[in-house]
């Protein structure tokens, strides 16, 4: 009916390990590894801290190895692919992009979502202040008059590209603040 078998090739009887034991395997080749350093192997069935819903992969098979960097690889049987591939370096990185990204550890309250706005608005500010800044000094002819070096020019330059990319960074992160379901829009007050 469309579900795997796994057959022992010596019997012929149904393995019930083998779905298992293709998953180890899978993850000691994706890893380069050895059978000796698999510390556990579980099945998962739900997104977590560790193996986040960007994986999209479920259900996938968990197989952490013994060593320094503490390395846990995804593996799905079916078919037989990567899902991914977490080391210390990893979490840390996830972990540092949740925090200063979707400002995990702060209470959802609606108090966050207005400080975040205000540092939107105010990045808005700072970068249309530059702009226009440049702006009116164009207007009134002060950078096309005098003579200026390739410095000058680098530097006014980048700080328009700086400025433009400022004002499309914070637009980008109002646009999903207000048009993404939030846990704190999603939250009713008491």
């Amino acid at each position: 009916a469309g579900a795997l078998l796994y057959i022992d090739v010596e019997s012929g009887a149904l393995n019930p390990e083998g779905k298992m034991r293709h998953a180890l395997e899978l993850a000691l080749h994706f890893s380069g590894r050895s059978a000796d350093q698999v510390l556990n192997l579980v099945q998962v069935t739900r997104f977590d801290d560790d193996y986040l819903w960007i994986n999209r992969l479920l259900p996938v098979w968990r197989v952490d190895f013994n060593g320094d960097d503490h390395l846990s690889v995804y593996v799905e049987t079916a078919p037989a692919r990567l899902a991914a591939m977490v080391d210390d370096t990893k979490r840390f990185n996830s972990a540092l992009f949740n925090a200063l990204h979707k400002w995990e550890g702060l209470p959802q309250h609606w108090a966050v979502t207005a400080l975040m706005v205000t540092l939107l608005v105010l990045a808005s500010t700072v970068a249309v202040g530059g702009l226009c800044l440049y702006g009116v000094l164009w207007k009134k002819d002060r950078l096309a008059r005098r003579t200026q070096t390739t410095l000058q020019v680098w530097h006014r330059s980048l700080g328009l590209g700086i400025s433009l990319f400022a004002l499309l960074f914070a637009f980008s992160g109002a646009w999903h603040l207000l048009h993404e379901p939030t846990a704190v829009a999603s939250q009713q007050e008491p």
